[in-house]
């Protein structure tokens, strides 16, 4: 996990996973190889493999923490993992976590 600290809130990233997905030539087709090649320092390791010319992604999700306070932040983008844990309502106005209101 990877944290900053904005004023008072806390932001965590929390990888689901994170590394390559495709060659560069079949993530962005109309992208001349050799503009890959300009700048690496800029794409390799996060975006770019250094020795094997694959685009590298992250999937993740964001906490937000502040003021005793905890709001997650889902992408939707993860590789369909389930999980079944329910979170408890997160104030007493009637509203559940997700920020719905309870029926």
């Amino acid at each position: 996990m990877h944290e900053i600290q904005l004023g008072d809130v806390t932001v965590t990233r929390v990888e689901e996973t994170h590394g390559p997905i495709m060659p560069t030539g079949a993530f962005f087709p109309t992208i001349a190889a050799y503009a890959w090649r300009t700048g690496p320092e800029l794409l390799t390791p996060d975006h770019l493999g250094a020795d094997d010319d694959m685009v590298h992604v992250a999937m993740q999700t964001w906490l937000l923490r502040s003021e005793g306070r905890t709001i997650l932040v889902d992408t939707a983008v993860g590789n369909d993992t389930r999980t079944t844990t329910a979170s408890p309502p997160c104030t007493s106005t009637g509203r559940s976590s997700c920020g719905r209101t309870r029926m």
